[in-house]
This record gives C-alpha cells, sequence and structure tokens, in this order.
C-alpha cells in the first residue's frame, strides 16, 4: 500500500464543486491524498444549513474506512449557524464515531484569523443577510471583530460566481482599520483569487478551502510549504 506524509478526510456537501479541486490543486506534487464524502444540502436555506449535523456521524464513519488521519467538516455555515460552540460540538460528533482527530471550516478559519494575528477584519461572502449576522456573531464570540461585512445574497449556484465578482466585494468591504479579509464559503471560487488579492490590498487573506486544508495538516504536524494560496499556507 501506498504511504503518504497525510490522508485527510473531508466531509462535503453535496451542492459543492469547488472544495474538493480547491484541494487538489493546492496540495499537487505534496504526496498528501484526501479523500470525500458527501451529505446531502443543494442551497444554504436554514433547514439545510442546520440539518447537515444529523448526517455528520456516519459520513465520518465511512471516511474512516478510508484510513485517514483526520476528518473534517467542509461546510462554513453548516458549522457555525449555531453559535460559537457549534463547531466544537461537531468536532465532538466527528471523533467520538471514528477516534480520529476532526475539525471544521469554522474551526479551521478562527485558528488562522489567530495564527495571522488577525483581530480586526474585513468578511466578504455569498451569503444572504442572516447568513452573514450568524457569521459575525461567530467571528465576534472567538475574539475577532468585523469591520466590515458584506455578502452577495446568493443561496444556491454559489461555485458559479465569478472570481471578479470577489474582487469587487473586497473592494466594497475593504477599510482602513481592517487587518485582513476573510471570505466564507467552501463552494465559493476565492482560492483562485488569494494571491491577487494579497498583493493589491497588501494584507492578509483566509478563505474557508485554504484554512481548512492548513489546519488539518497543522494538526497532523505536516510542514510543507505551498506557493501561489497566500501567506497562511507559508506557515505550515
Amino acid at each position: 500500500m501506498r504511504k503518504y506524509k497525510a490522508k485527510l478526510g473531508i466531509i462535503v456537501p453535496s451542492c459543492n464543486t469547488v472544495l474538493e479541486h480547491d484541494f487538489h490543486k493546492m496540495i499537487y506534487g505534496q504526496d498528501i491524498s484526501f479523500h470525500a464524502t458527501r451529505i446531502k444540502m443543494t442551497e444554504d436555506t436554514k433547514e439545510q444549513i442546520e440539518n447537515l449535523i444529523k448526517d455528520v456521524p456516519n459520513a465520518a464513519a465511512l471516511l474512516k474506512d478510508a484510513g485517514v488521519d483526520i476528518i473534517a467538516l467542509g461546510c462554513t455555515a453548516g458549522s457555525f449557524i449555531k453559535g460559537v460552540d457549534y463547531d466544537k460540538k461537531i468536532i465532538g460528533l466527528i471523533e467520538k464515531k471514528t477516534q480520529l482527530p476532526a475539525t471544521t471550516a469554522s474551526t479551521s478559519v478562527i485558528k488562522a484569523l489567530k495564527e495571522l494575528g488577525l483581530s480586526k477584519i474585513s468578511v466578504a461572502t455569498p451569503y444572504e443577510p442572516w447568513v452573514n449576522e450568524k457569521l459575525a456573531g461567530f467571528l465576534r464570540g472567538h475574539g475577532v471583530e468585523v469591520v466590515a461585512i458584506k455578502g452577495l445574497g446568493i443561496r444556491k449556484d454559489i461555485s458559479g460566481i465569478p472570481p471578479n465578482k470577489i474582487l469587487n466585494l473586497i473592494k466594497e468591504v475593504d477599510v482602513p482599520e481592517s487587518l485582513g479579509f476573510f471570505i466564507s464559503c467552501t463552494d465559493l471560487r476565492s482560492a483562485e483569487v488569494i494571491n491577487v488579492i494579497e498583493q493589491k490590498f497588501g494584507k492578509p487573506v483566509v478563505t474557508s478551502n485554504q484554512a481548512l486544508l492548513w489546519c488539518m495538516l497543522k494538526t497532523l504536524d505536516v510542514k510543507i510549504t505551498i506557493n501561489g494560496y497566500g501567506r497562511l499556507l507559508q506557515f505550515t
């Protein structure tokens, strides 16, 4: 059997077509594998986001069958929607079911923001206002001040949003007091513009997928450098 530096297991919403593509590109040539299983979600409605948790334990058990080293819930909203400790509840469910270390997209983002010292941030999302309110509360509950936040008001087909729209949204939330940017959602093509934003605005960028990969590797103590996806991945 081939030996890898790490085998990453990811639970992906069924509508998501970006997360796996981003991971493929970011870990290409690093002798790291990732393995995904899907749970039902077709759009960002309150009911569907909140119901994700019901399928998490069984999805995690399937990933354990693949011999992965760590398991993550690859949905940002699905791991912050019910408040500050909701991500910890999900992590607990995964770890109890599999006896493997676990994380979530939201957990990873908080750790990434702290790693980069980003205590005041601007936030860009594809979400409707009610989801943004939940996200801002989650971030503030973890000691991160949200100085600006704006969403595109989209609940489905998020992967179809072109990167230039993300850049335009960043322009709208960029304010002098912001130390950096967080771009939320694992189904948003934000990884493609991380370097562009960092170079243009001179501030660090954290995205859901970038932070998720960083956190999984850091948890496993896998020390590699991944170029092309922002300052955060220079810390691995």
